[in-house]
Protein backbone atom coordinates (compact mmCIF):
# COMPACT_ATOMS: atom_id res chain seq x y z
CA UNK A 1 0.00 0.00 0.00
CA UNK A 2 3.07 2.31 0.40
CA UNK A 3 4.33 2.27 -2.54
CA UNK A 4 0.51 2.76 -4.00
CA UNK A 5 0.65 5.84 -2.62
CA UNK A 6 4.62 6.78 -3.38
CA UNK A 7 3.85 6.05 -6.95
CA UNK A 8 0.86 7.98 -7.01
CA UNK A 9 3.40 10.63 -5.38
CA UNK A 10 5.81 10.43 -8.30
CA UNK A 11 3.60 9.83 -11.51
CA UNK A 12 2.77 13.05 -11.81
CA UNK A 13 6.33 14.20 -11.59
CA UNK A 14 7.85 15.41 -15.16
CA UNK A 15 11.49 16.82 -14.17
CA UNK A 16 14.10 16.33 -16.76
CA UNK A 17 17.99 16.01 -16.59
CA UNK A 18 19.91 19.87 -15.77
CA UNK A 19 21.93 20.76 -18.55
CA UNK A 20 24.64 21.48 -16.02
CA UNK A 21 26.64 19.15 -13.95
CA UNK A 22 25.42 21.09 -10.78
CA UNK A 23 21.58 20.79 -9.79
CA UNK A 24 20.15 23.79 -8.36
CA UNK A 25 18.48 23.19 -4.96
CA UNK A 26 16.05 26.51 -4.63
CA UNK A 27 12.54 26.73 -3.85
CA UNK A 28 11.34 27.41 -7.37
CA UNK A 29 11.57 23.14 -8.31
CA UNK A 30 9.22 22.91 -4.89
CA UNK A 31 6.52 20.50 -6.12
CA UNK A 32 2.78 20.80 -5.51
CA UNK A 33 0.98 17.32 -5.65
CA UNK A 34 -1.76 15.83 -3.82
CA UNK A 35 0.60 13.89 -1.27
CA UNK A 36 3.83 16.12 -1.68
CA UNK A 37 3.43 20.02 -1.29
CA UNK A 38 6.27 21.75 -0.90
CA UNK A 39 9.05 18.77 -1.80
CA UNK A 40 12.33 18.67 -4.09
CA UNK A 41 12.84 15.92 -5.91
CA UNK A 42 16.51 14.87 -6.49
CA UNK A 43 15.67 13.30 -9.64
CA UNK A 44 18.53 14.67 -12.02
CA UNK A 45 21.64 15.72 -12.52
CA UNK A 46 22.99 12.03 -10.84
CA UNK A 47 25.77 10.02 -11.97
CA UNK A 48 26.83 6.41 -11.25
CA UNK A 49 29.61 4.07 -11.58
CA UNK A 50 29.38 0.19 -10.38
CA UNK A 51 32.05 -1.04 -7.76
CA UNK A 52 32.90 -0.31 -4.54
CA UNK A 53 35.11 2.30 -3.52
CA UNK A 54 34.88 4.98 -0.08
CA UNK A 55 37.49 7.45 -2.00
CA UNK A 56 34.24 7.93 -4.40
CA UNK A 57 32.47 9.62 -1.68
CA UNK A 58 35.10 12.95 -1.39
CA UNK A 59 33.78 16.09 -2.65
CA UNK A 60 36.98 16.38 -4.34
CA UNK A 61 36.90 13.52 -6.23
CA UNK A 62 36.82 13.25 -10.27
CA UNK A 63 33.56 11.51 -11.65
CA UNK A 64 33.63 12.92 -14.85
CA UNK A 65 33.98 9.89 -16.20
CA UNK A 66 30.98 8.33 -14.64
CA UNK A 67 27.85 7.75 -16.44
CA UNK A 68 24.86 10.10 -16.27
CA UNK A 69 21.65 8.36 -14.43
CA UNK A 70 17.85 9.72 -13.77
CA UNK A 71 16.20 8.08 -10.56
CA UNK A 72 13.01 7.92 -9.75
CA UNK A 73 12.40 5.31 -11.96
CA UNK A 74 13.20 1.10 -11.87
CA UNK A 75 16.81 1.07 -11.85
CA UNK A 76 16.48 -2.51 -14.03
CA UNK A 77 15.05 -0.33 -16.89
CA UNK A 78 18.88 1.05 -17.57
CA UNK A 79 20.68 -1.30 -18.86
CA UNK A 80 23.74 0.69 -16.86
CA UNK A 81 23.13 -0.45 -13.73
CA UNK A 82 24.17 -3.48 -12.87
CA UNK A 83 21.44 -6.10 -11.04
CA UNK A 84 24.01 -6.98 -8.13
CA UNK A 85 26.43 -5.86 -6.25
CA UNK A 86 27.28 -2.62 -5.01
CA UNK A 87 26.82 0.88 -6.81
CA UNK A 88 28.26 4.53 -6.21
CA UNK A 89 25.41 7.72 -6.95
CA UNK A 90 27.00 11.42 -6.64
CA UNK A 91 25.09 14.78 -6.78
CA UNK A 92 27.06 17.97 -7.01
CA UNK A 93 24.38 20.53 -5.85
CA UNK A 94 24.30 24.41 -4.40
CA UNK A 95 21.50 25.91 -2.28
CA UNK A 96 20.38 29.12 -3.07
CA UNK A 97 19.14 31.49 -0.11
CA UNK A 98 15.52 31.27 -0.89
CA UNK A 99 15.57 27.85 1.48
CA UNK A 100 16.69 30.08 3.93
CA UNK A 101 15.36 26.92 6.50
CA UNK A 102 16.95 23.72 7.95
CA UNK A 103 16.43 20.92 5.55
CA UNK A 104 15.37 17.15 5.80
CA UNK A 105 15.96 14.78 3.32
CA UNK A 106 13.16 11.81 2.66
CA UNK A 107 14.91 8.52 1.05
CA UNK A 108 12.89 5.68 -0.04
CA UNK A 109 14.45 2.57 -1.07
CA UNK A 110 14.98 -1.10 -2.17
CA UNK A 111 18.02 -1.68 -0.43
CA UNK A 112 20.44 -0.72 1.79
CA UNK A 113 22.33 2.91 1.62
CA UNK A 114 25.38 4.58 3.01
CA UNK A 115 24.95 8.67 2.42
CA UNK A 116 28.07 11.08 2.66
CA UNK A 117 27.72 14.56 2.31
CA UNK A 118 31.10 15.66 0.62
CA UNK A 119 32.65 12.53 1.85
CA UNK A 120 31.09 13.07 5.78
CA UNK A 121 29.18 9.95 6.32
CA UNK A 122 25.57 11.46 7.64
CA UNK A 123 23.09 8.53 7.24
CA UNK A 124 23.19 4.32 7.45
CA UNK A 125 19.85 3.37 5.81
CA UNK A 126 20.98 -0.35 6.09
CA UNK A 127 23.75 -2.64 5.44
CA UNK A 128 25.38 -1.98 2.26
CA UNK A 129 28.16 -5.18 1.59
CA UNK A 130 29.40 -6.49 -1.74
CA UNK A 131 27.84 -10.21 -0.04
CA UNK A 132 24.25 -10.00 -1.26
CA UNK A 133 23.79 -12.37 1.42
CA UNK A 134 24.91 -9.74 3.95
CA UNK A 135 22.64 -6.89 2.73
CA UNK A 136 20.12 -5.55 5.15
CA UNK A 137 17.26 -3.89 3.02
CA UNK A 138 15.86 -0.83 5.22
CA UNK A 139 13.61 1.91 3.61
CA UNK A 140 12.99 5.11 5.74
CA UNK A 141 9.55 6.06 3.87
CA UNK A 142 8.41 8.78 5.40
CA UNK A 143 10.76 9.06 7.88
CA UNK A 144 12.88 12.96 8.15
CA UNK A 145 16.92 12.19 7.95
CA UNK A 146 19.13 14.46 8.39
CA UNK A 147 20.51 16.75 6.00
CA UNK A 148 22.89 19.57 7.20
CA UNK A 149 24.00 21.51 3.77
CA UNK A 150 25.67 25.09 2.99
CA UNK A 151 24.06 27.89 1.39
CA UNK A 152 25.39 29.03 -2.54
CA UNK A 153 27.72 26.61 -1.74
CA UNK A 154 28.56 23.57 -4.21
CA UNK A 155 28.34 20.54 -2.38
CA UNK A 156 28.48 16.95 -3.24
CA UNK A 157 25.99 14.14 -2.05
CA UNK A 158 27.13 10.08 -2.79
CA UNK A 159 25.28 7.55 -2.23
CA UNK A 160 26.45 3.95 -1.60
CA UNK A 161 23.78 1.98 -2.62
CA UNK A 162 23.25 -2.03 -2.58
CA UNK A 163 20.50 -2.68 -4.25
CA UNK A 164 17.53 -5.47 -3.96
CA UNK A 165 14.83 -5.68 -6.12
CA UNK A 166 11.34 -6.59 -5.17
CA UNK A 167 10.93 -10.09 -6.77
CA UNK A 168 7.85 -9.97 -5.91
CA UNK A 169 5.18 -9.43 -7.67
CA UNK A 170 6.64 -10.60 -11.07
CA UNK A 171 4.56 -8.47 -13.55
CA UNK A 172 2.62 -5.13 -13.06
CA UNK A 173 5.74 -4.29 -10.40
CA UNK A 174 6.13 -0.71 -11.13
CA UNK A 175 8.44 -0.40 -8.29
CA UNK A 176 10.73 -3.62 -8.62
CA UNK A 177 13.92 -1.39 -8.04
CA UNK A 178 14.07 2.36 -6.84
CA UNK A 179 16.02 4.82 -4.87
CA UNK A 180 14.06 8.24 -4.50
CA UNK A 181 15.60 11.43 -2.56
CA UNK A 182 13.44 14.40 -1.79
CA UNK A 183 14.50 17.45 -0.04
CA UNK A 184 12.54 19.78 1.89
CA UNK A 185 12.35 21.90 4.82
CA UNK A 186 11.91 21.17 8.49
CA UNK A 187 8.59 22.61 9.31
CA UNK A 188 6.99 21.85 6.05
CA UNK A 189 8.40 17.85 6.05
CA UNK A 190 6.84 18.12 9.91
CA UNK A 191 3.17 18.30 8.81
CA UNK A 192 3.24 17.55 5.40
CA UNK A 193 0.57 15.40 3.29
CA UNK A 194 2.15 12.12 3.79
CA UNK A 195 3.07 12.71 7.24
CA UNK A 196 -0.50 13.57 7.88
CA UNK A 197 -1.85 10.58 6.54
CA UNK A 198 0.44 8.53 8.00
CA UNK A 199 -0.41 9.01 11.11
CA UNK A 200 -3.89 10.05 10.73
CA UNK A 201 -4.77 6.62 9.11
CA UNK A 202 -2.47 5.01 11.39
CA UNK A 203 -4.93 5.96 14.43
CA UNK A 204 -7.58 5.18 12.44
CA UNK A 205 -6.83 2.03 11.46
CA UNK A 206 -5.78 1.39 15.04
CA UNK A 207 -9.55 2.57 16.51
CA UNK A 208 -10.34 0.21 13.59
CA UNK A 209 -8.77 -2.80 14.95
CA UNK A 210 -10.22 -2.28 18.43
CA UNK A 211 -13.42 -2.24 17.28
CA UNK A 212 -13.17 -5.15 15.10
CA UNK A 213 -11.59 -6.78 17.95
CA UNK A 214 -14.07 -6.34 20.50
CA UNK A 215 -16.58 -7.78 18.00
CA UNK A 216 -14.60 -10.90 17.55
CA UNK A 217 -15.24 -10.97 21.23
CA UNK A 218 -18.36 -10.18 21.32
CA UNK A 219 -19.90 -13.00 18.61
CA UNK A 220 -17.40 -15.79 19.98
CA UNK A 221 -19.33 -15.16 23.63
CA UNK A 222 -22.95 -15.37 21.99
CA UNK A 223 -21.72 -18.42 19.87
CA UNK A 224 -20.10 -20.19 23.24
CA UNK A 225 -23.31 -19.35 25.00
CA UNK A 226 -25.65 -19.59 22.41
CA UNK A 227 -23.92 -22.71 20.27
CA UNK A 228 -27.23 -23.36 17.88
CA UNK A 229 -26.91 -19.82 16.60
CA UNK A 230 -23.80 -20.98 14.31
CA UNK A 231 -24.38 -17.67 12.57
CA UNK A 232 -22.50 -16.08 15.33
CA UNK A 233 -19.54 -18.25 14.57
CA UNK A 234 -19.35 -16.87 11.15
CA UNK A 235 -19.61 -13.55 12.26
CA UNK A 236 -16.85 -13.91 14.99
CA UNK A 237 -14.45 -15.38 12.55
CA UNK A 238 -14.66 -12.91 10.27
CA UNK A 239 -14.17 -10.03 12.73
CA UNK A 240 -10.88 -12.45 13.33
CA UNK A 241 -10.06 -11.68 9.84
CA UNK A 242 -10.79 -8.39 9.88
CA UNK A 243 -8.85 -7.68 12.96
CA UNK A 244 -5.87 -9.45 11.13
CA UNK A 245 -6.15 -7.93 7.92
CA UNK A 246 -6.13 -4.48 9.83
CA UNK A 247 -3.49 -5.64 12.03
CA UNK A 248 -0.84 -6.51 8.35
CA UNK A 249 -2.42 -3.50 6.98
CA UNK A 250 -0.88 -1.21 9.52
CA UNK A 251 2.94 -3.50 9.71
CA UNK A 252 2.76 -2.94 6.20
CA UNK A 253 2.31 0.55 6.76
CA UNK A 254 5.28 0.81 8.54
CA UNK A 255 7.25 -1.71 7.41
CA UNK A 256 11.14 -0.61 6.18
CA UNK A 257 12.16 -3.86 4.08
CA UNK A 258 10.11 -6.12 1.72
CA UNK A 259 6.52 -7.09 2.78
CA UNK A 260 5.67 -9.72 0.46
CA UNK A 261 4.88 -11.96 3.34
CA UNK A 262 3.18 -9.45 4.97
CA UNK A 263 1.08 -8.40 1.97
CA UNK A 264 0.59 -12.36 1.09
CA UNK A 265 -1.32 -12.59 4.39
CA UNK A 266 -3.43 -9.67 4.09
CA UNK A 267 -4.76 -10.15 0.67
CA UNK A 268 -5.33 -13.98 1.95
CA UNK A 269 -7.02 -12.59 5.40
CA UNK A 270 -8.64 -10.02 3.22
CA UNK A 271 -10.07 -12.45 0.61
CA UNK A 272 -11.28 -14.64 4.06
CA UNK A 273 -13.05 -12.10 5.43
CA UNK A 274 -14.81 -10.86 2.34
CA UNK A 275 -16.26 -14.35 1.57
CA UNK A 276 -17.14 -15.07 5.34
CA UNK A 277 -19.08 -11.58 4.91
CA UNK A 278 -20.86 -12.44 2.07
CA UNK A 279 -21.34 -16.48 3.35
CA UNK A 280 -23.28 -14.64 6.22
CA UNK A 281 -25.04 -12.07 3.85
CA UNK A 282 -26.45 -15.23 2.01
CA UNK A 283 -27.43 -17.10 5.72
CA UNK A 284 -28.78 -14.24 7.10
CA UNK A 285 -31.54 -13.57 4.01
CA UNK A 286 -31.69 -17.18 3.00
CA UNK A 287 -30.63 -16.72 -0.07
CA UNK A 288 -29.42 -19.38 -2.54
CA UNK A 289 -26.08 -19.76 -3.63
CA UNK A 290 -25.74 -18.50 -7.21
CA UNK A 291 -22.92 -18.33 -9.80
CA UNK A 292 -22.52 -15.04 -8.73
CA UNK A 293 -21.42 -16.18 -5.61
CA UNK A 294 -18.87 -18.81 -6.33
CA UNK A 295 -17.65 -17.16 -8.97
CA UNK A 296 -16.70 -14.67 -6.20
CA UNK A 297 -15.32 -17.62 -4.13
CA UNK A 298 -13.45 -18.75 -6.73
CA UNK A 299 -11.74 -15.23 -7.32
CA UNK A 300 -11.20 -15.38 -3.62
CA UNK A 301 -9.43 -19.00 -3.60
CA UNK A 302 -7.16 -17.85 -6.46
CA UNK A 303 -6.11 -14.63 -4.75
CA UNK A 304 -4.34 -16.07 -1.71
CA UNK A 305 -1.07 -16.85 -4.35
CA UNK A 306 -2.00 -14.00 -6.61
CA UNK A 307 0.43 -11.62 -5.02
CA UNK A 308 2.97 -13.33 -6.21
CA UNK A 309 2.13 -12.11 -9.76
CA UNK A 310 0.06 -8.63 -9.66
CA UNK A 311 0.13 -6.32 -6.98
CA UNK A 312 -2.10 -6.47 -4.25
CA UNK A 313 -3.88 -3.17 -4.98
CA UNK A 314 -5.67 -4.57 -7.65
CA UNK A 315 -6.53 -7.65 -6.11
CA UNK A 316 -8.06 -6.47 -3.43
CA UNK A 317 -10.43 -3.58 -4.45
CA UNK A 318 -11.41 -5.98 -7.36
CA UNK A 319 -12.58 -8.67 -5.01
CA UNK A 320 -14.22 -6.07 -1.98
CA UNK A 321 -15.70 -4.32 -5.61
CA UNK A 322 -17.35 -7.55 -6.83
CA UNK A 323 -18.30 -8.40 -3.38
CA UNK A 324 -20.24 -5.12 -2.74
CA UNK A 325 -22.15 -5.47 -5.68
CA UNK A 326 -23.48 -9.07 -4.85
CA UNK A 327 -23.94 -7.71 -1.33
CA UNK A 328 -25.92 -5.02 -2.54
CA UNK A 329 -27.74 -7.77 -4.61
CA UNK A 330 -29.11 -9.57 -2.00
CA UNK A 331 -30.04 -6.72 0.43
CA UNK A 332 -32.42 -4.89 -2.44
CA UNK A 333 -33.68 -8.52 -3.19
CA UNK A 334 -34.42 -9.41 0.06
CA UNK A 335 -36.55 -6.13 0.90
CA UNK A 336 -39.95 -8.18 -0.02
CA UNK A 337 -39.01 -10.64 2.78
CA UNK A 338 -36.95 -8.96 5.37
CA UNK A 339 -37.81 -5.41 5.00
CA UNK A 340 -35.81 -3.58 8.07
CA UNK A 341 -32.79 -6.09 8.09
CA UNK A 342 -32.15 -5.53 4.54
CA UNK A 343 -32.94 -2.11 4.84
CA UNK A 344 -30.03 -1.76 7.67
CA UNK A 345 -27.64 -3.89 5.21
CA UNK A 346 -28.49 -1.66 2.03
CA UNK A 347 -28.36 1.68 3.83
CA UNK A 348 -24.80 0.59 5.23
CA UNK A 349 -23.66 -1.07 2.11
CA UNK A 350 -24.39 2.02 -0.06
CA UNK A 351 -21.91 4.64 1.80
CA UNK A 352 -19.39 2.08 1.68
CA UNK A 353 -20.09 1.89 -2.01
CA UNK A 354 -20.12 6.02 -1.88
CA UNK A 355 -17.32 6.69 -0.27
CA UNK A 356 -15.17 4.23 -2.00
CA UNK A 357 -16.33 5.60 -5.46
CA UNK A 358 -15.50 9.11 -4.12
CA UNK A 359 -12.35 7.68 -3.28
CA UNK A 360 -11.59 6.30 -6.49
CA UNK A 361 -12.54 9.81 -8.23
CA UNK A 362 -10.28 11.58 -6.17
CA UNK A 363 -7.54 9.36 -6.79
CA UNK A 364 -7.62 9.89 -10.62
CA UNK A 365 -8.20 13.76 -9.64
CA UNK A 366 -11.92 13.86 -11.13
CA UNK A 367 -12.73 15.36 -8.20
CA UNK A 368 -10.76 16.72 -4.93
CA UNK A 369 -11.27 15.81 -1.32
CA UNK A 370 -8.82 16.43 0.60
CA UNK A 371 -7.26 13.34 2.56
CA UNK A 372 -9.90 11.16 1.82
CA UNK A 373 -8.13 8.41 1.94
CA UNK A 374 -6.99 8.60 5.57
CA UNK A 375 -10.70 7.99 6.28
CA UNK A 376 -10.38 3.94 4.62
CA UNK A 377 -10.00 2.60 8.07
CA UNK A 378 -13.71 3.01 9.17
CA UNK A 379 -14.72 2.67 5.72
CA UNK A 380 -13.34 -0.78 6.46
CA UNK A 381 -15.53 -1.30 9.40
CA UNK A 382 -19.23 -0.19 8.06
CA UNK A 383 -19.44 -4.05 6.75
CA UNK A 384 -18.52 -5.41 10.23
CA UNK A 385 -20.51 -2.84 12.31
CA UNK A 386 -23.83 -3.12 9.63
CA UNK A 387 -23.85 -6.88 10.86
CA UNK A 388 -23.07 -5.44 14.34
CA UNK A 389 -26.38 -3.34 14.01
CA UNK A 390 -28.24 -5.91 12.58
CA UNK A 391 -27.93 -8.17 14.93
CA UNK A 392 -29.07 -5.83 17.89
CA UNK A 393 -32.08 -5.22 15.75
CA UNK A 394 -32.05 -9.09 15.53
CA UNK A 395 -32.07 -9.62 19.38
CA UNK A 396 -34.34 -6.61 19.82
CA UNK A 397 -36.56 -8.48 17.10
CA UNK A 398 -36.41 -11.45 18.99
CA UNK A 399 -36.47 -9.86 22.58
CA UNK A 400 -39.63 -8.17 21.29
CA UNK A 401 -41.51 -11.31 20.32
CA UNK A 402 -40.47 -13.35 23.00
CA UNK A 403 -41.71 -10.44 25.29
CA UNK A 404 -44.93 -10.81 23.67
CA UNK A 405 -45.17 -14.12 23.71
CA UNK A 406 -44.55 -13.94 27.33
CA UNK A 407 -47.43 -11.87 27.72
CA UNK A 408 -49.53 -14.45 25.82
CA UNK A 409 -48.55 -17.42 28.13
CA UNK A 410 -49.23 -14.81 31.14
CA UNK A 411 -52.70 -13.76 30.09
CA UNK A 412 -53.32 -17.90 28.70
CA UNK A 413 -52.05 -18.88 32.56
CA UNK A 414 -54.69 -16.45 33.95
CA UNK A 415 -57.50 -17.35 32.01
CA UNK A 416 -56.46 -21.00 32.35
CA UNK A 417 -56.11 -20.38 36.16
CA UNK A 418 -59.77 -19.05 35.90
CA UNK A 419 -60.71 -22.08 34.17
CA UNK A 420 -59.38 -24.16 36.52
CA UNK A 421 -60.88 -22.38 39.84
CA UNK A 422 -64.04 -22.99 38.60
CA UNK A 423 -63.29 -26.49 37.58
CA UNK A 424 -61.90 -27.18 40.94
CA UNK A 425 -65.53 -25.75 42.26
CA UNK A 426 -67.52 -27.79 40.46
CA UNK A 427 -65.05 -31.27 40.83
CA UNK A 428 -65.86 -30.36 44.59
CA UNK A 429 -69.65 -30.04 44.27
CA UNK A 430 -69.39 -33.39 41.90
CA UNK A 431 -67.10 -35.25 44.75
CA UNK A 432 -69.09 -34.10 47.62
CA UNK A 433 -72.25 -35.42 45.70
CA UNK A 434 -70.58 -38.33 44.62
CA UNK A 435 -69.40 -38.98 48.00
CA UNK A 436 -73.28 -38.52 49.35
CA UNK A 437 -74.29 -41.17 46.90
CA UNK A 438 -71.46 -43.43 47.67
CA UNK A 439 -72.09 -43.62 51.16
CA UNK A 440 -76.12 -43.99 50.59
CA UNK A 441 -75.28 -46.67 47.63
CA UNK A 442 -72.81 -48.15 50.79
CA UNK A 443 -75.47 -48.64 53.32
CA UNK A 444 -77.48 -49.98 50.75
CA UNK A 445 -75.09 -52.45 49.78
CA UNK A 446 -74.78 -53.54 53.73
CA UNK A 447 -78.45 -53.92 53.65
CA UNK A 448 -78.22 -55.94 50.21
CA UNK A 449 -75.54 -57.65 52.14
CA UNK A 450 -76.93 -58.61 54.92
CA UNK A 451 -80.31 -59.86 52.86
CA UNK A 452 -77.76 -61.76 50.69
CA UNK A 453 -76.63 -63.48 53.90
CA UNK A 454 -79.91 -64.16 54.69
CA UNK A 455 -80.83 -65.18 51.37
CA UNK A 456 -77.84 -67.18 51.49
CA UNK A 457 -79.06 -68.80 54.54
CA UNK A 458 -82.53 -69.50 53.42
CA UNK A 459 -80.47 -70.97 50.29
CA UNK A 460 -78.40 -73.40 52.05
CA UNK A 461 -81.46 -74.35 54.28
CA UNK A 462 -83.54 -75.36 51.04
CA UNK A 463 -80.59 -76.88 50.55
CA UNK A 464 -80.56 -78.89 53.29
CA UNK A 465 -84.42 -79.32 53.01
CA UNK A 466 -84.32 -83.05 51.59
CA UNK A 467 -81.63 -83.98 53.80
CA UNK A 468 -82.84 -82.65 56.67
CA UNK A 469 -86.65 -84.12 55.55
CA UNK A 470 -85.19 -87.14 55.54
CA UNK A 471 -83.53 -87.15 58.71
CA UNK A 472 -87.03 -86.28 60.42
CA UNK A 473 -88.56 -88.88 58.54
CA UNK A 474 -86.85 -91.71 60.63
CA UNK A 475 -87.94 -90.57 63.99
CA UNK A 476 -91.11 -90.14 62.66
CA UNK A 477 -91.62 -93.75 61.48
CA UNK A 478 -90.40 -95.16 64.24
CA UNK A 479 -92.92 -92.83 66.17
CA UNK A 480 -95.46 -93.78 63.02
CA UNK A 481 -94.92 -97.59 63.70
CA UNK A 482 -94.04 -98.25 67.53
CA UNK A 483 -97.96 -96.43 67.86
CA UNK A 484 -99.15 -98.95 65.68
CA UNK A 485 -97.69 -101.63 67.43
CA UNK A 486 -99.05 -100.33 70.62
CA UNK A 487 -102.17 -99.95 69.47
CA UNK A 488 -102.16 -103.81 68.37
CA UNK A 489 -100.65 -104.50 71.99
CA UNK A 490 -103.55 -102.34 73.87
CA UNK A 491 -106.03 -104.70 72.22
CA UNK A 492 -104.55 -107.67 72.73
CA UNK A 493 -103.77 -106.66 76.81
CA UNK A 494 -107.81 -106.09 76.95
CA UNK A 495 -107.88 -109.50 75.02
CA UNK A 496 -106.07 -110.71 78.08
CA UNK A 497 -107.38 -108.77 80.68
CA UNK A 498 -110.84 -110.21 79.78
CA UNK A 499 -109.50 -114.19 79.77
CA UNK A 500 -107.73 -113.16 82.83
CA UNK A 501 -104.32 -113.73 82.25
CA UNK A 502 -102.68 -111.42 84.17
CA UNK A 503 -99.08 -112.25 83.89
CA UNK A 504 -99.84 -112.02 79.94
CA UNK A 505 -101.43 -109.01 80.68
CA UNK A 506 -98.33 -107.50 82.72
CA UNK A 507 -96.06 -108.73 79.94
CA UNK A 508 -97.68 -106.74 77.37
CA UNK A 509 -97.96 -103.75 79.27
CA UNK A 510 -94.58 -103.66 79.89
CA UNK A 511 -93.89 -104.21 76.18
CA UNK A 512 -96.12 -100.69 75.46
CA UNK A 513 -94.03 -99.02 77.92
CA UNK A 514 -91.03 -99.53 76.15
CA UNK A 515 -92.62 -98.63 72.69
CA UNK A 516 -93.61 -95.50 74.52
CA UNK A 517 -89.82 -94.77 75.37
CA UNK A 518 -88.85 -95.38 72.43
CA UNK A 519 -91.76 -93.27 70.42
CA UNK A 520 -90.68 -90.64 73.27
CA UNK A 521 -86.87 -90.39 71.89
CA UNK A 522 -87.60 -90.32 68.58
CA UNK A 523 -90.47 -87.54 69.21
CA UNK A 524 -87.51 -85.34 71.02
CA UNK A 525 -85.09 -86.57 68.08
CA UNK A 526 -87.18 -85.20 65.22
CA UNK A 527 -87.86 -81.99 67.62
CA UNK A 528 -84.32 -81.26 68.10
CA UNK A 529 -83.64 -81.27 64.46
CA UNK A 530 -86.76 -79.09 63.78
CA UNK A 531 -85.09 -76.24 66.65
CA UNK A 532 -81.46 -76.61 64.66
CA UNK A 533 -83.70 -75.51 61.13
CA UNK A 534 -85.77 -72.53 63.00
CA UNK A 535 -82.03 -71.44 64.80
CA UNK A 536 -79.85 -71.81 61.13
CA UNK A 537 -83.30 -69.79 59.83
CA UNK A 538 -83.38 -66.71 61.99
CA UNK A 539 -81.32 -63.27 60.98
CA UNK A 540 -77.63 -62.80 62.83
CA UNK A 541 -75.41 -60.24 63.25
CA UNK A 542 -72.54 -62.15 63.17
CA UNK A 543 -71.83 -62.09 66.09
CA UNK A 544 -69.38 -65.35 67.43
CA UNK A 545 -70.75 -68.03 69.26
CA UNK A 546 -69.51 -71.42 71.12
CA UNK A 547 -70.64 -74.39 68.97
CA UNK A 548 -70.77 -78.28 69.84
CA UNK A 549 -69.20 -79.65 66.48
CA UNK A 550 -69.73 -82.72 67.36
CA UNK A 551 -72.98 -82.17 67.82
Amino acid sequence: MKYFFIGLLLFPIAVFAQKTSVFELNSKKEINTKFASGWIALDSGWKFKAGDNLNWAKADFDDSSWQPVTLFQNLYDSTKIPKSGIVWLRLHFITDSSLNQQLVMRIYQTGASQVYLDGKLIQQLGTVSSNPDSVKYYSPNFKNLSFPILHNTVQTLAIRFAVLPNKYPIYMNPLKTNLEVWVSTVNNAEEDNIVHYYRSYGNRINIAIGVSSVLFVLYFSFFIFFPKQKINLYFSLLSFFFSLFLILNSAYLYAHAPSFKIGLLAISSTAIYLLLFLYCIYKIFNEKFGWFFWLIFFLGIISFPSPIFITGDIISPLLGILALIDILRVSIKSLRTNRTGAGIILFFMGIDLIYWTLSLLSNFSIIHIPNIETYAPFAFMIGPLSLAIYLGYDFAKTSQSLRQKLSEVEQLSNEKQQILSAQNETLEKQVTERTTELNQSLENLKSTQAQLIQSEKMASLGELTAGIAHEIQNPLNFVNNFSEVNKELVDELQQELKAGKIDEAIEISNDIKTNEEKINHHGKRADAIVKGMLQHSQTSKGQKEATDLNA
